[in-house]
């Protein structure tokens, strides 16, 4: 009598534990996900993205659009060709013109999964496996942790990283490409859920960054440039910190220290110098390395 007692408790509490488990939608026109944008003519812009509020059917079910604003102009919506739905933990892209579906809905996202699991990726010129490589927890500031997943693309060998409930931290609704955006650069800056903030990019010190610049364009200088070893970096205001990516828009790794920037570790080629000011404002200045 004991024993199935016990086994009738056990049963109990993982069906409790299943009832209780919190699936976090990207799909939903509550979300809205604010993105610093930059073009391979160093235009960057502050986007942000959301979910029509309603839906349409394409082939295989109904898809919210995906559309966006510019920060500073919340008015005016542009609506992109990329759908989504959601099932579960799974995310499903598709795309539509005004008269093709391009292609039947394919799986972008699967939270579901685990360590070792791979994902095909089929999505226009895009094809390959994204496998999970490392799940840890994150906590978000609305307080609730979520999954944090490492995703290696076998295509290009660099990694991406998910984020339960948000999708590609890296390329956003575009991760499932498994690849740089042909010289754009998009980056999360932070995430809301009804309103409510729930996640900033850490790698960012506030979310809503405007730079208003000076009657010449920038608030710094910098040379030289070209640059072989130590790049000067004057400004007329306070700099909190500085980020390096390459053309592609990864993140690469240098030595900042009181003004001089160690470019010497730097692979020769066109670099992009993101400049984070204390007034929260950010510039991007591009400069050349070559020995």
């Amino acid at each position: 009598m004991k024993k199935i007692l016990f086994a009738f408790c056990f049963l109990l509490s993982l069906s409790q534990a299943k009832s209780q488990y919190v699936i976090y939608p990207v799909v939903s026109e509550d979300n809205k996900f604010v993105i610093s944008h930059l073009n391979f003519l160093l235009k960057h812009d502050i986007l942000v993205f959301s979910f029509s509020s309603d839906s349409i059917f394409l082939d295989d079910g109904y898809y919210r659009r995906l559309q966006y604003h510019y920060f500073d102009d919340p008015d005016t919506i542009y609506p992109l060709g990329y759908c989504y739905r959601q099932e579960g933990n799974k995310v499903y892209q598709n795309y539509k013109t005004t008269n093709t579906i391009i292609h039947p809905g394919t799986i972008l996202y699967d939270f579901d999964l685990e360590v070792g699991d791979t994902l095909w990726r089929e999505i226009n010129i895009y094809q390959g496996h994204q496998t999970v490589t490392k799940i840890d927890t994150i906590a978000m500031e609305d307080g609730s942790l979520r999954k944090y997943y490492t995703i290696h693309c076998d295509t290009e060998n660099f990694d991406n990283h998910w984020i339960e409930g948000m999708g590609d931290i890296e390329l956003m609704l575009w991760g499932g490409n498994c690849s740089i955006q042909d010289g754009e650069y998009f980056s999360m800056l932070c995430y809301h859920n009804n309103d409510e903030l729930v996640y900033i990019n850490p790698q960012y010190s506030s979310c809503f960054q405007l730079a208003t610049k000076s009657p010449d364009g920038n608030y710094s200088k910098i040379f030289p440039n070209p640059v072989s070893d130590f790049l000067t970096i004057e400004s007329s205001i306070a700099i909190d910190n500085v980020l390096i990516s390459n053309i592609s828009g990864q993140i690469v790794n240098a030595e900042y220290h009181e003004g001089k920037l160690n470019t010497a570790p730097l692979q020769d080629g066109m670099y992009i110098l993101a400049i984070r000011y204390k007034s929260g404002a950010t510039e991007y200045l591009k400069f050349l390395k070559a020995e």
